[in-house]
């Protein structure tokens, strides 16, 4: 099954992130966010996992000045 964050916290970080990246990249991480699989809604795990890939974004968005690369973004 395959469910969107339900963390508020890492929601809010994902709509943050959308705000730093370029037009299509935002496409991107949008679709990305809305299809994030989370197996276990709920667990500690998990939030800690889209933490992390959070992130990863935010520190590859520093280093490209704004242009988030989603090539290692699938892997949670």
């Amino acid at each position: 099954m395959i469910r969107a964050p339900t963390n508020a916290k890492a929601a809010q970080k994902i709509n943050a992130l959308i705000g730093l990246v370029s037009p299509m990249d935002s496409l991107l991480l949008k679709s990305y966010s809305g299809n994030l699989e989370i197996f276990g809604v709920g667990t500690s795990e998990n939030f800690a996992a889209l933490r992390r890939i959070c992130g990863a974004l935010y520190a590859s968005a520093l280093k490209s000045q704004g242009k988030i690369h989603f090539i290692f973004v699938h892997k949670l």
